[in-house]
């Protein structure tokens, strides 16, 4: 049986809490991180450089997206959906790892659960 996905976004009081579901592999030298609820990249030498260049690159586009007040378009755009009772929560597409990773070729990765708390 698969394992459930915990992705979801969420804004309070100008913080942004994002629960994601990342993909780790690697390719190379290096470790990549992948975000297929947001189709954001990052990598490093190794999983802590991968995990820093990682926050970097989200906290860059939720800045970008905020700023331009974007967010909630690129979101549908993604497949994400506002929650039907919690109008500041956000839903993630569903999706399969093994697909997506079997379709870029790559036979062995990781699931990784993150957690981010950022300040919009």
């Amino acid at each position: 049986m698969a394992k459930k996905l915990i992705d979801d976004l969420k804004f309070m009081n100008g913080e942004v809490t994002l629960k994601l579901t990342l993909i780790g592999y690697k390719d190379g030298e290096y470790f990549v991180l992948y975000s297929p609820t947001l189709d954001l990249y990052a990598y490093g030498e190794n999983e802590d450089e991968a995990f820093q260049a990682f926050e970097e690159t989200v906290e860059l586009y939720l800045d970008h997206v905020i700023k331009e007040n974007t967010l909630e378009s690129d979101l549908k755009k993604l497949g994400w959906r506002k929650h039907s009772h919690f109008k500041k929560t956000f839903d993630p597409p569903k999706f399969d790892p093994g697909e997506i990773m079997a379709k870029k070729g790559v036979n062995s990765f990781n699931v990784i659960e993150k957690q981010l708390a950022l300040h919009a």
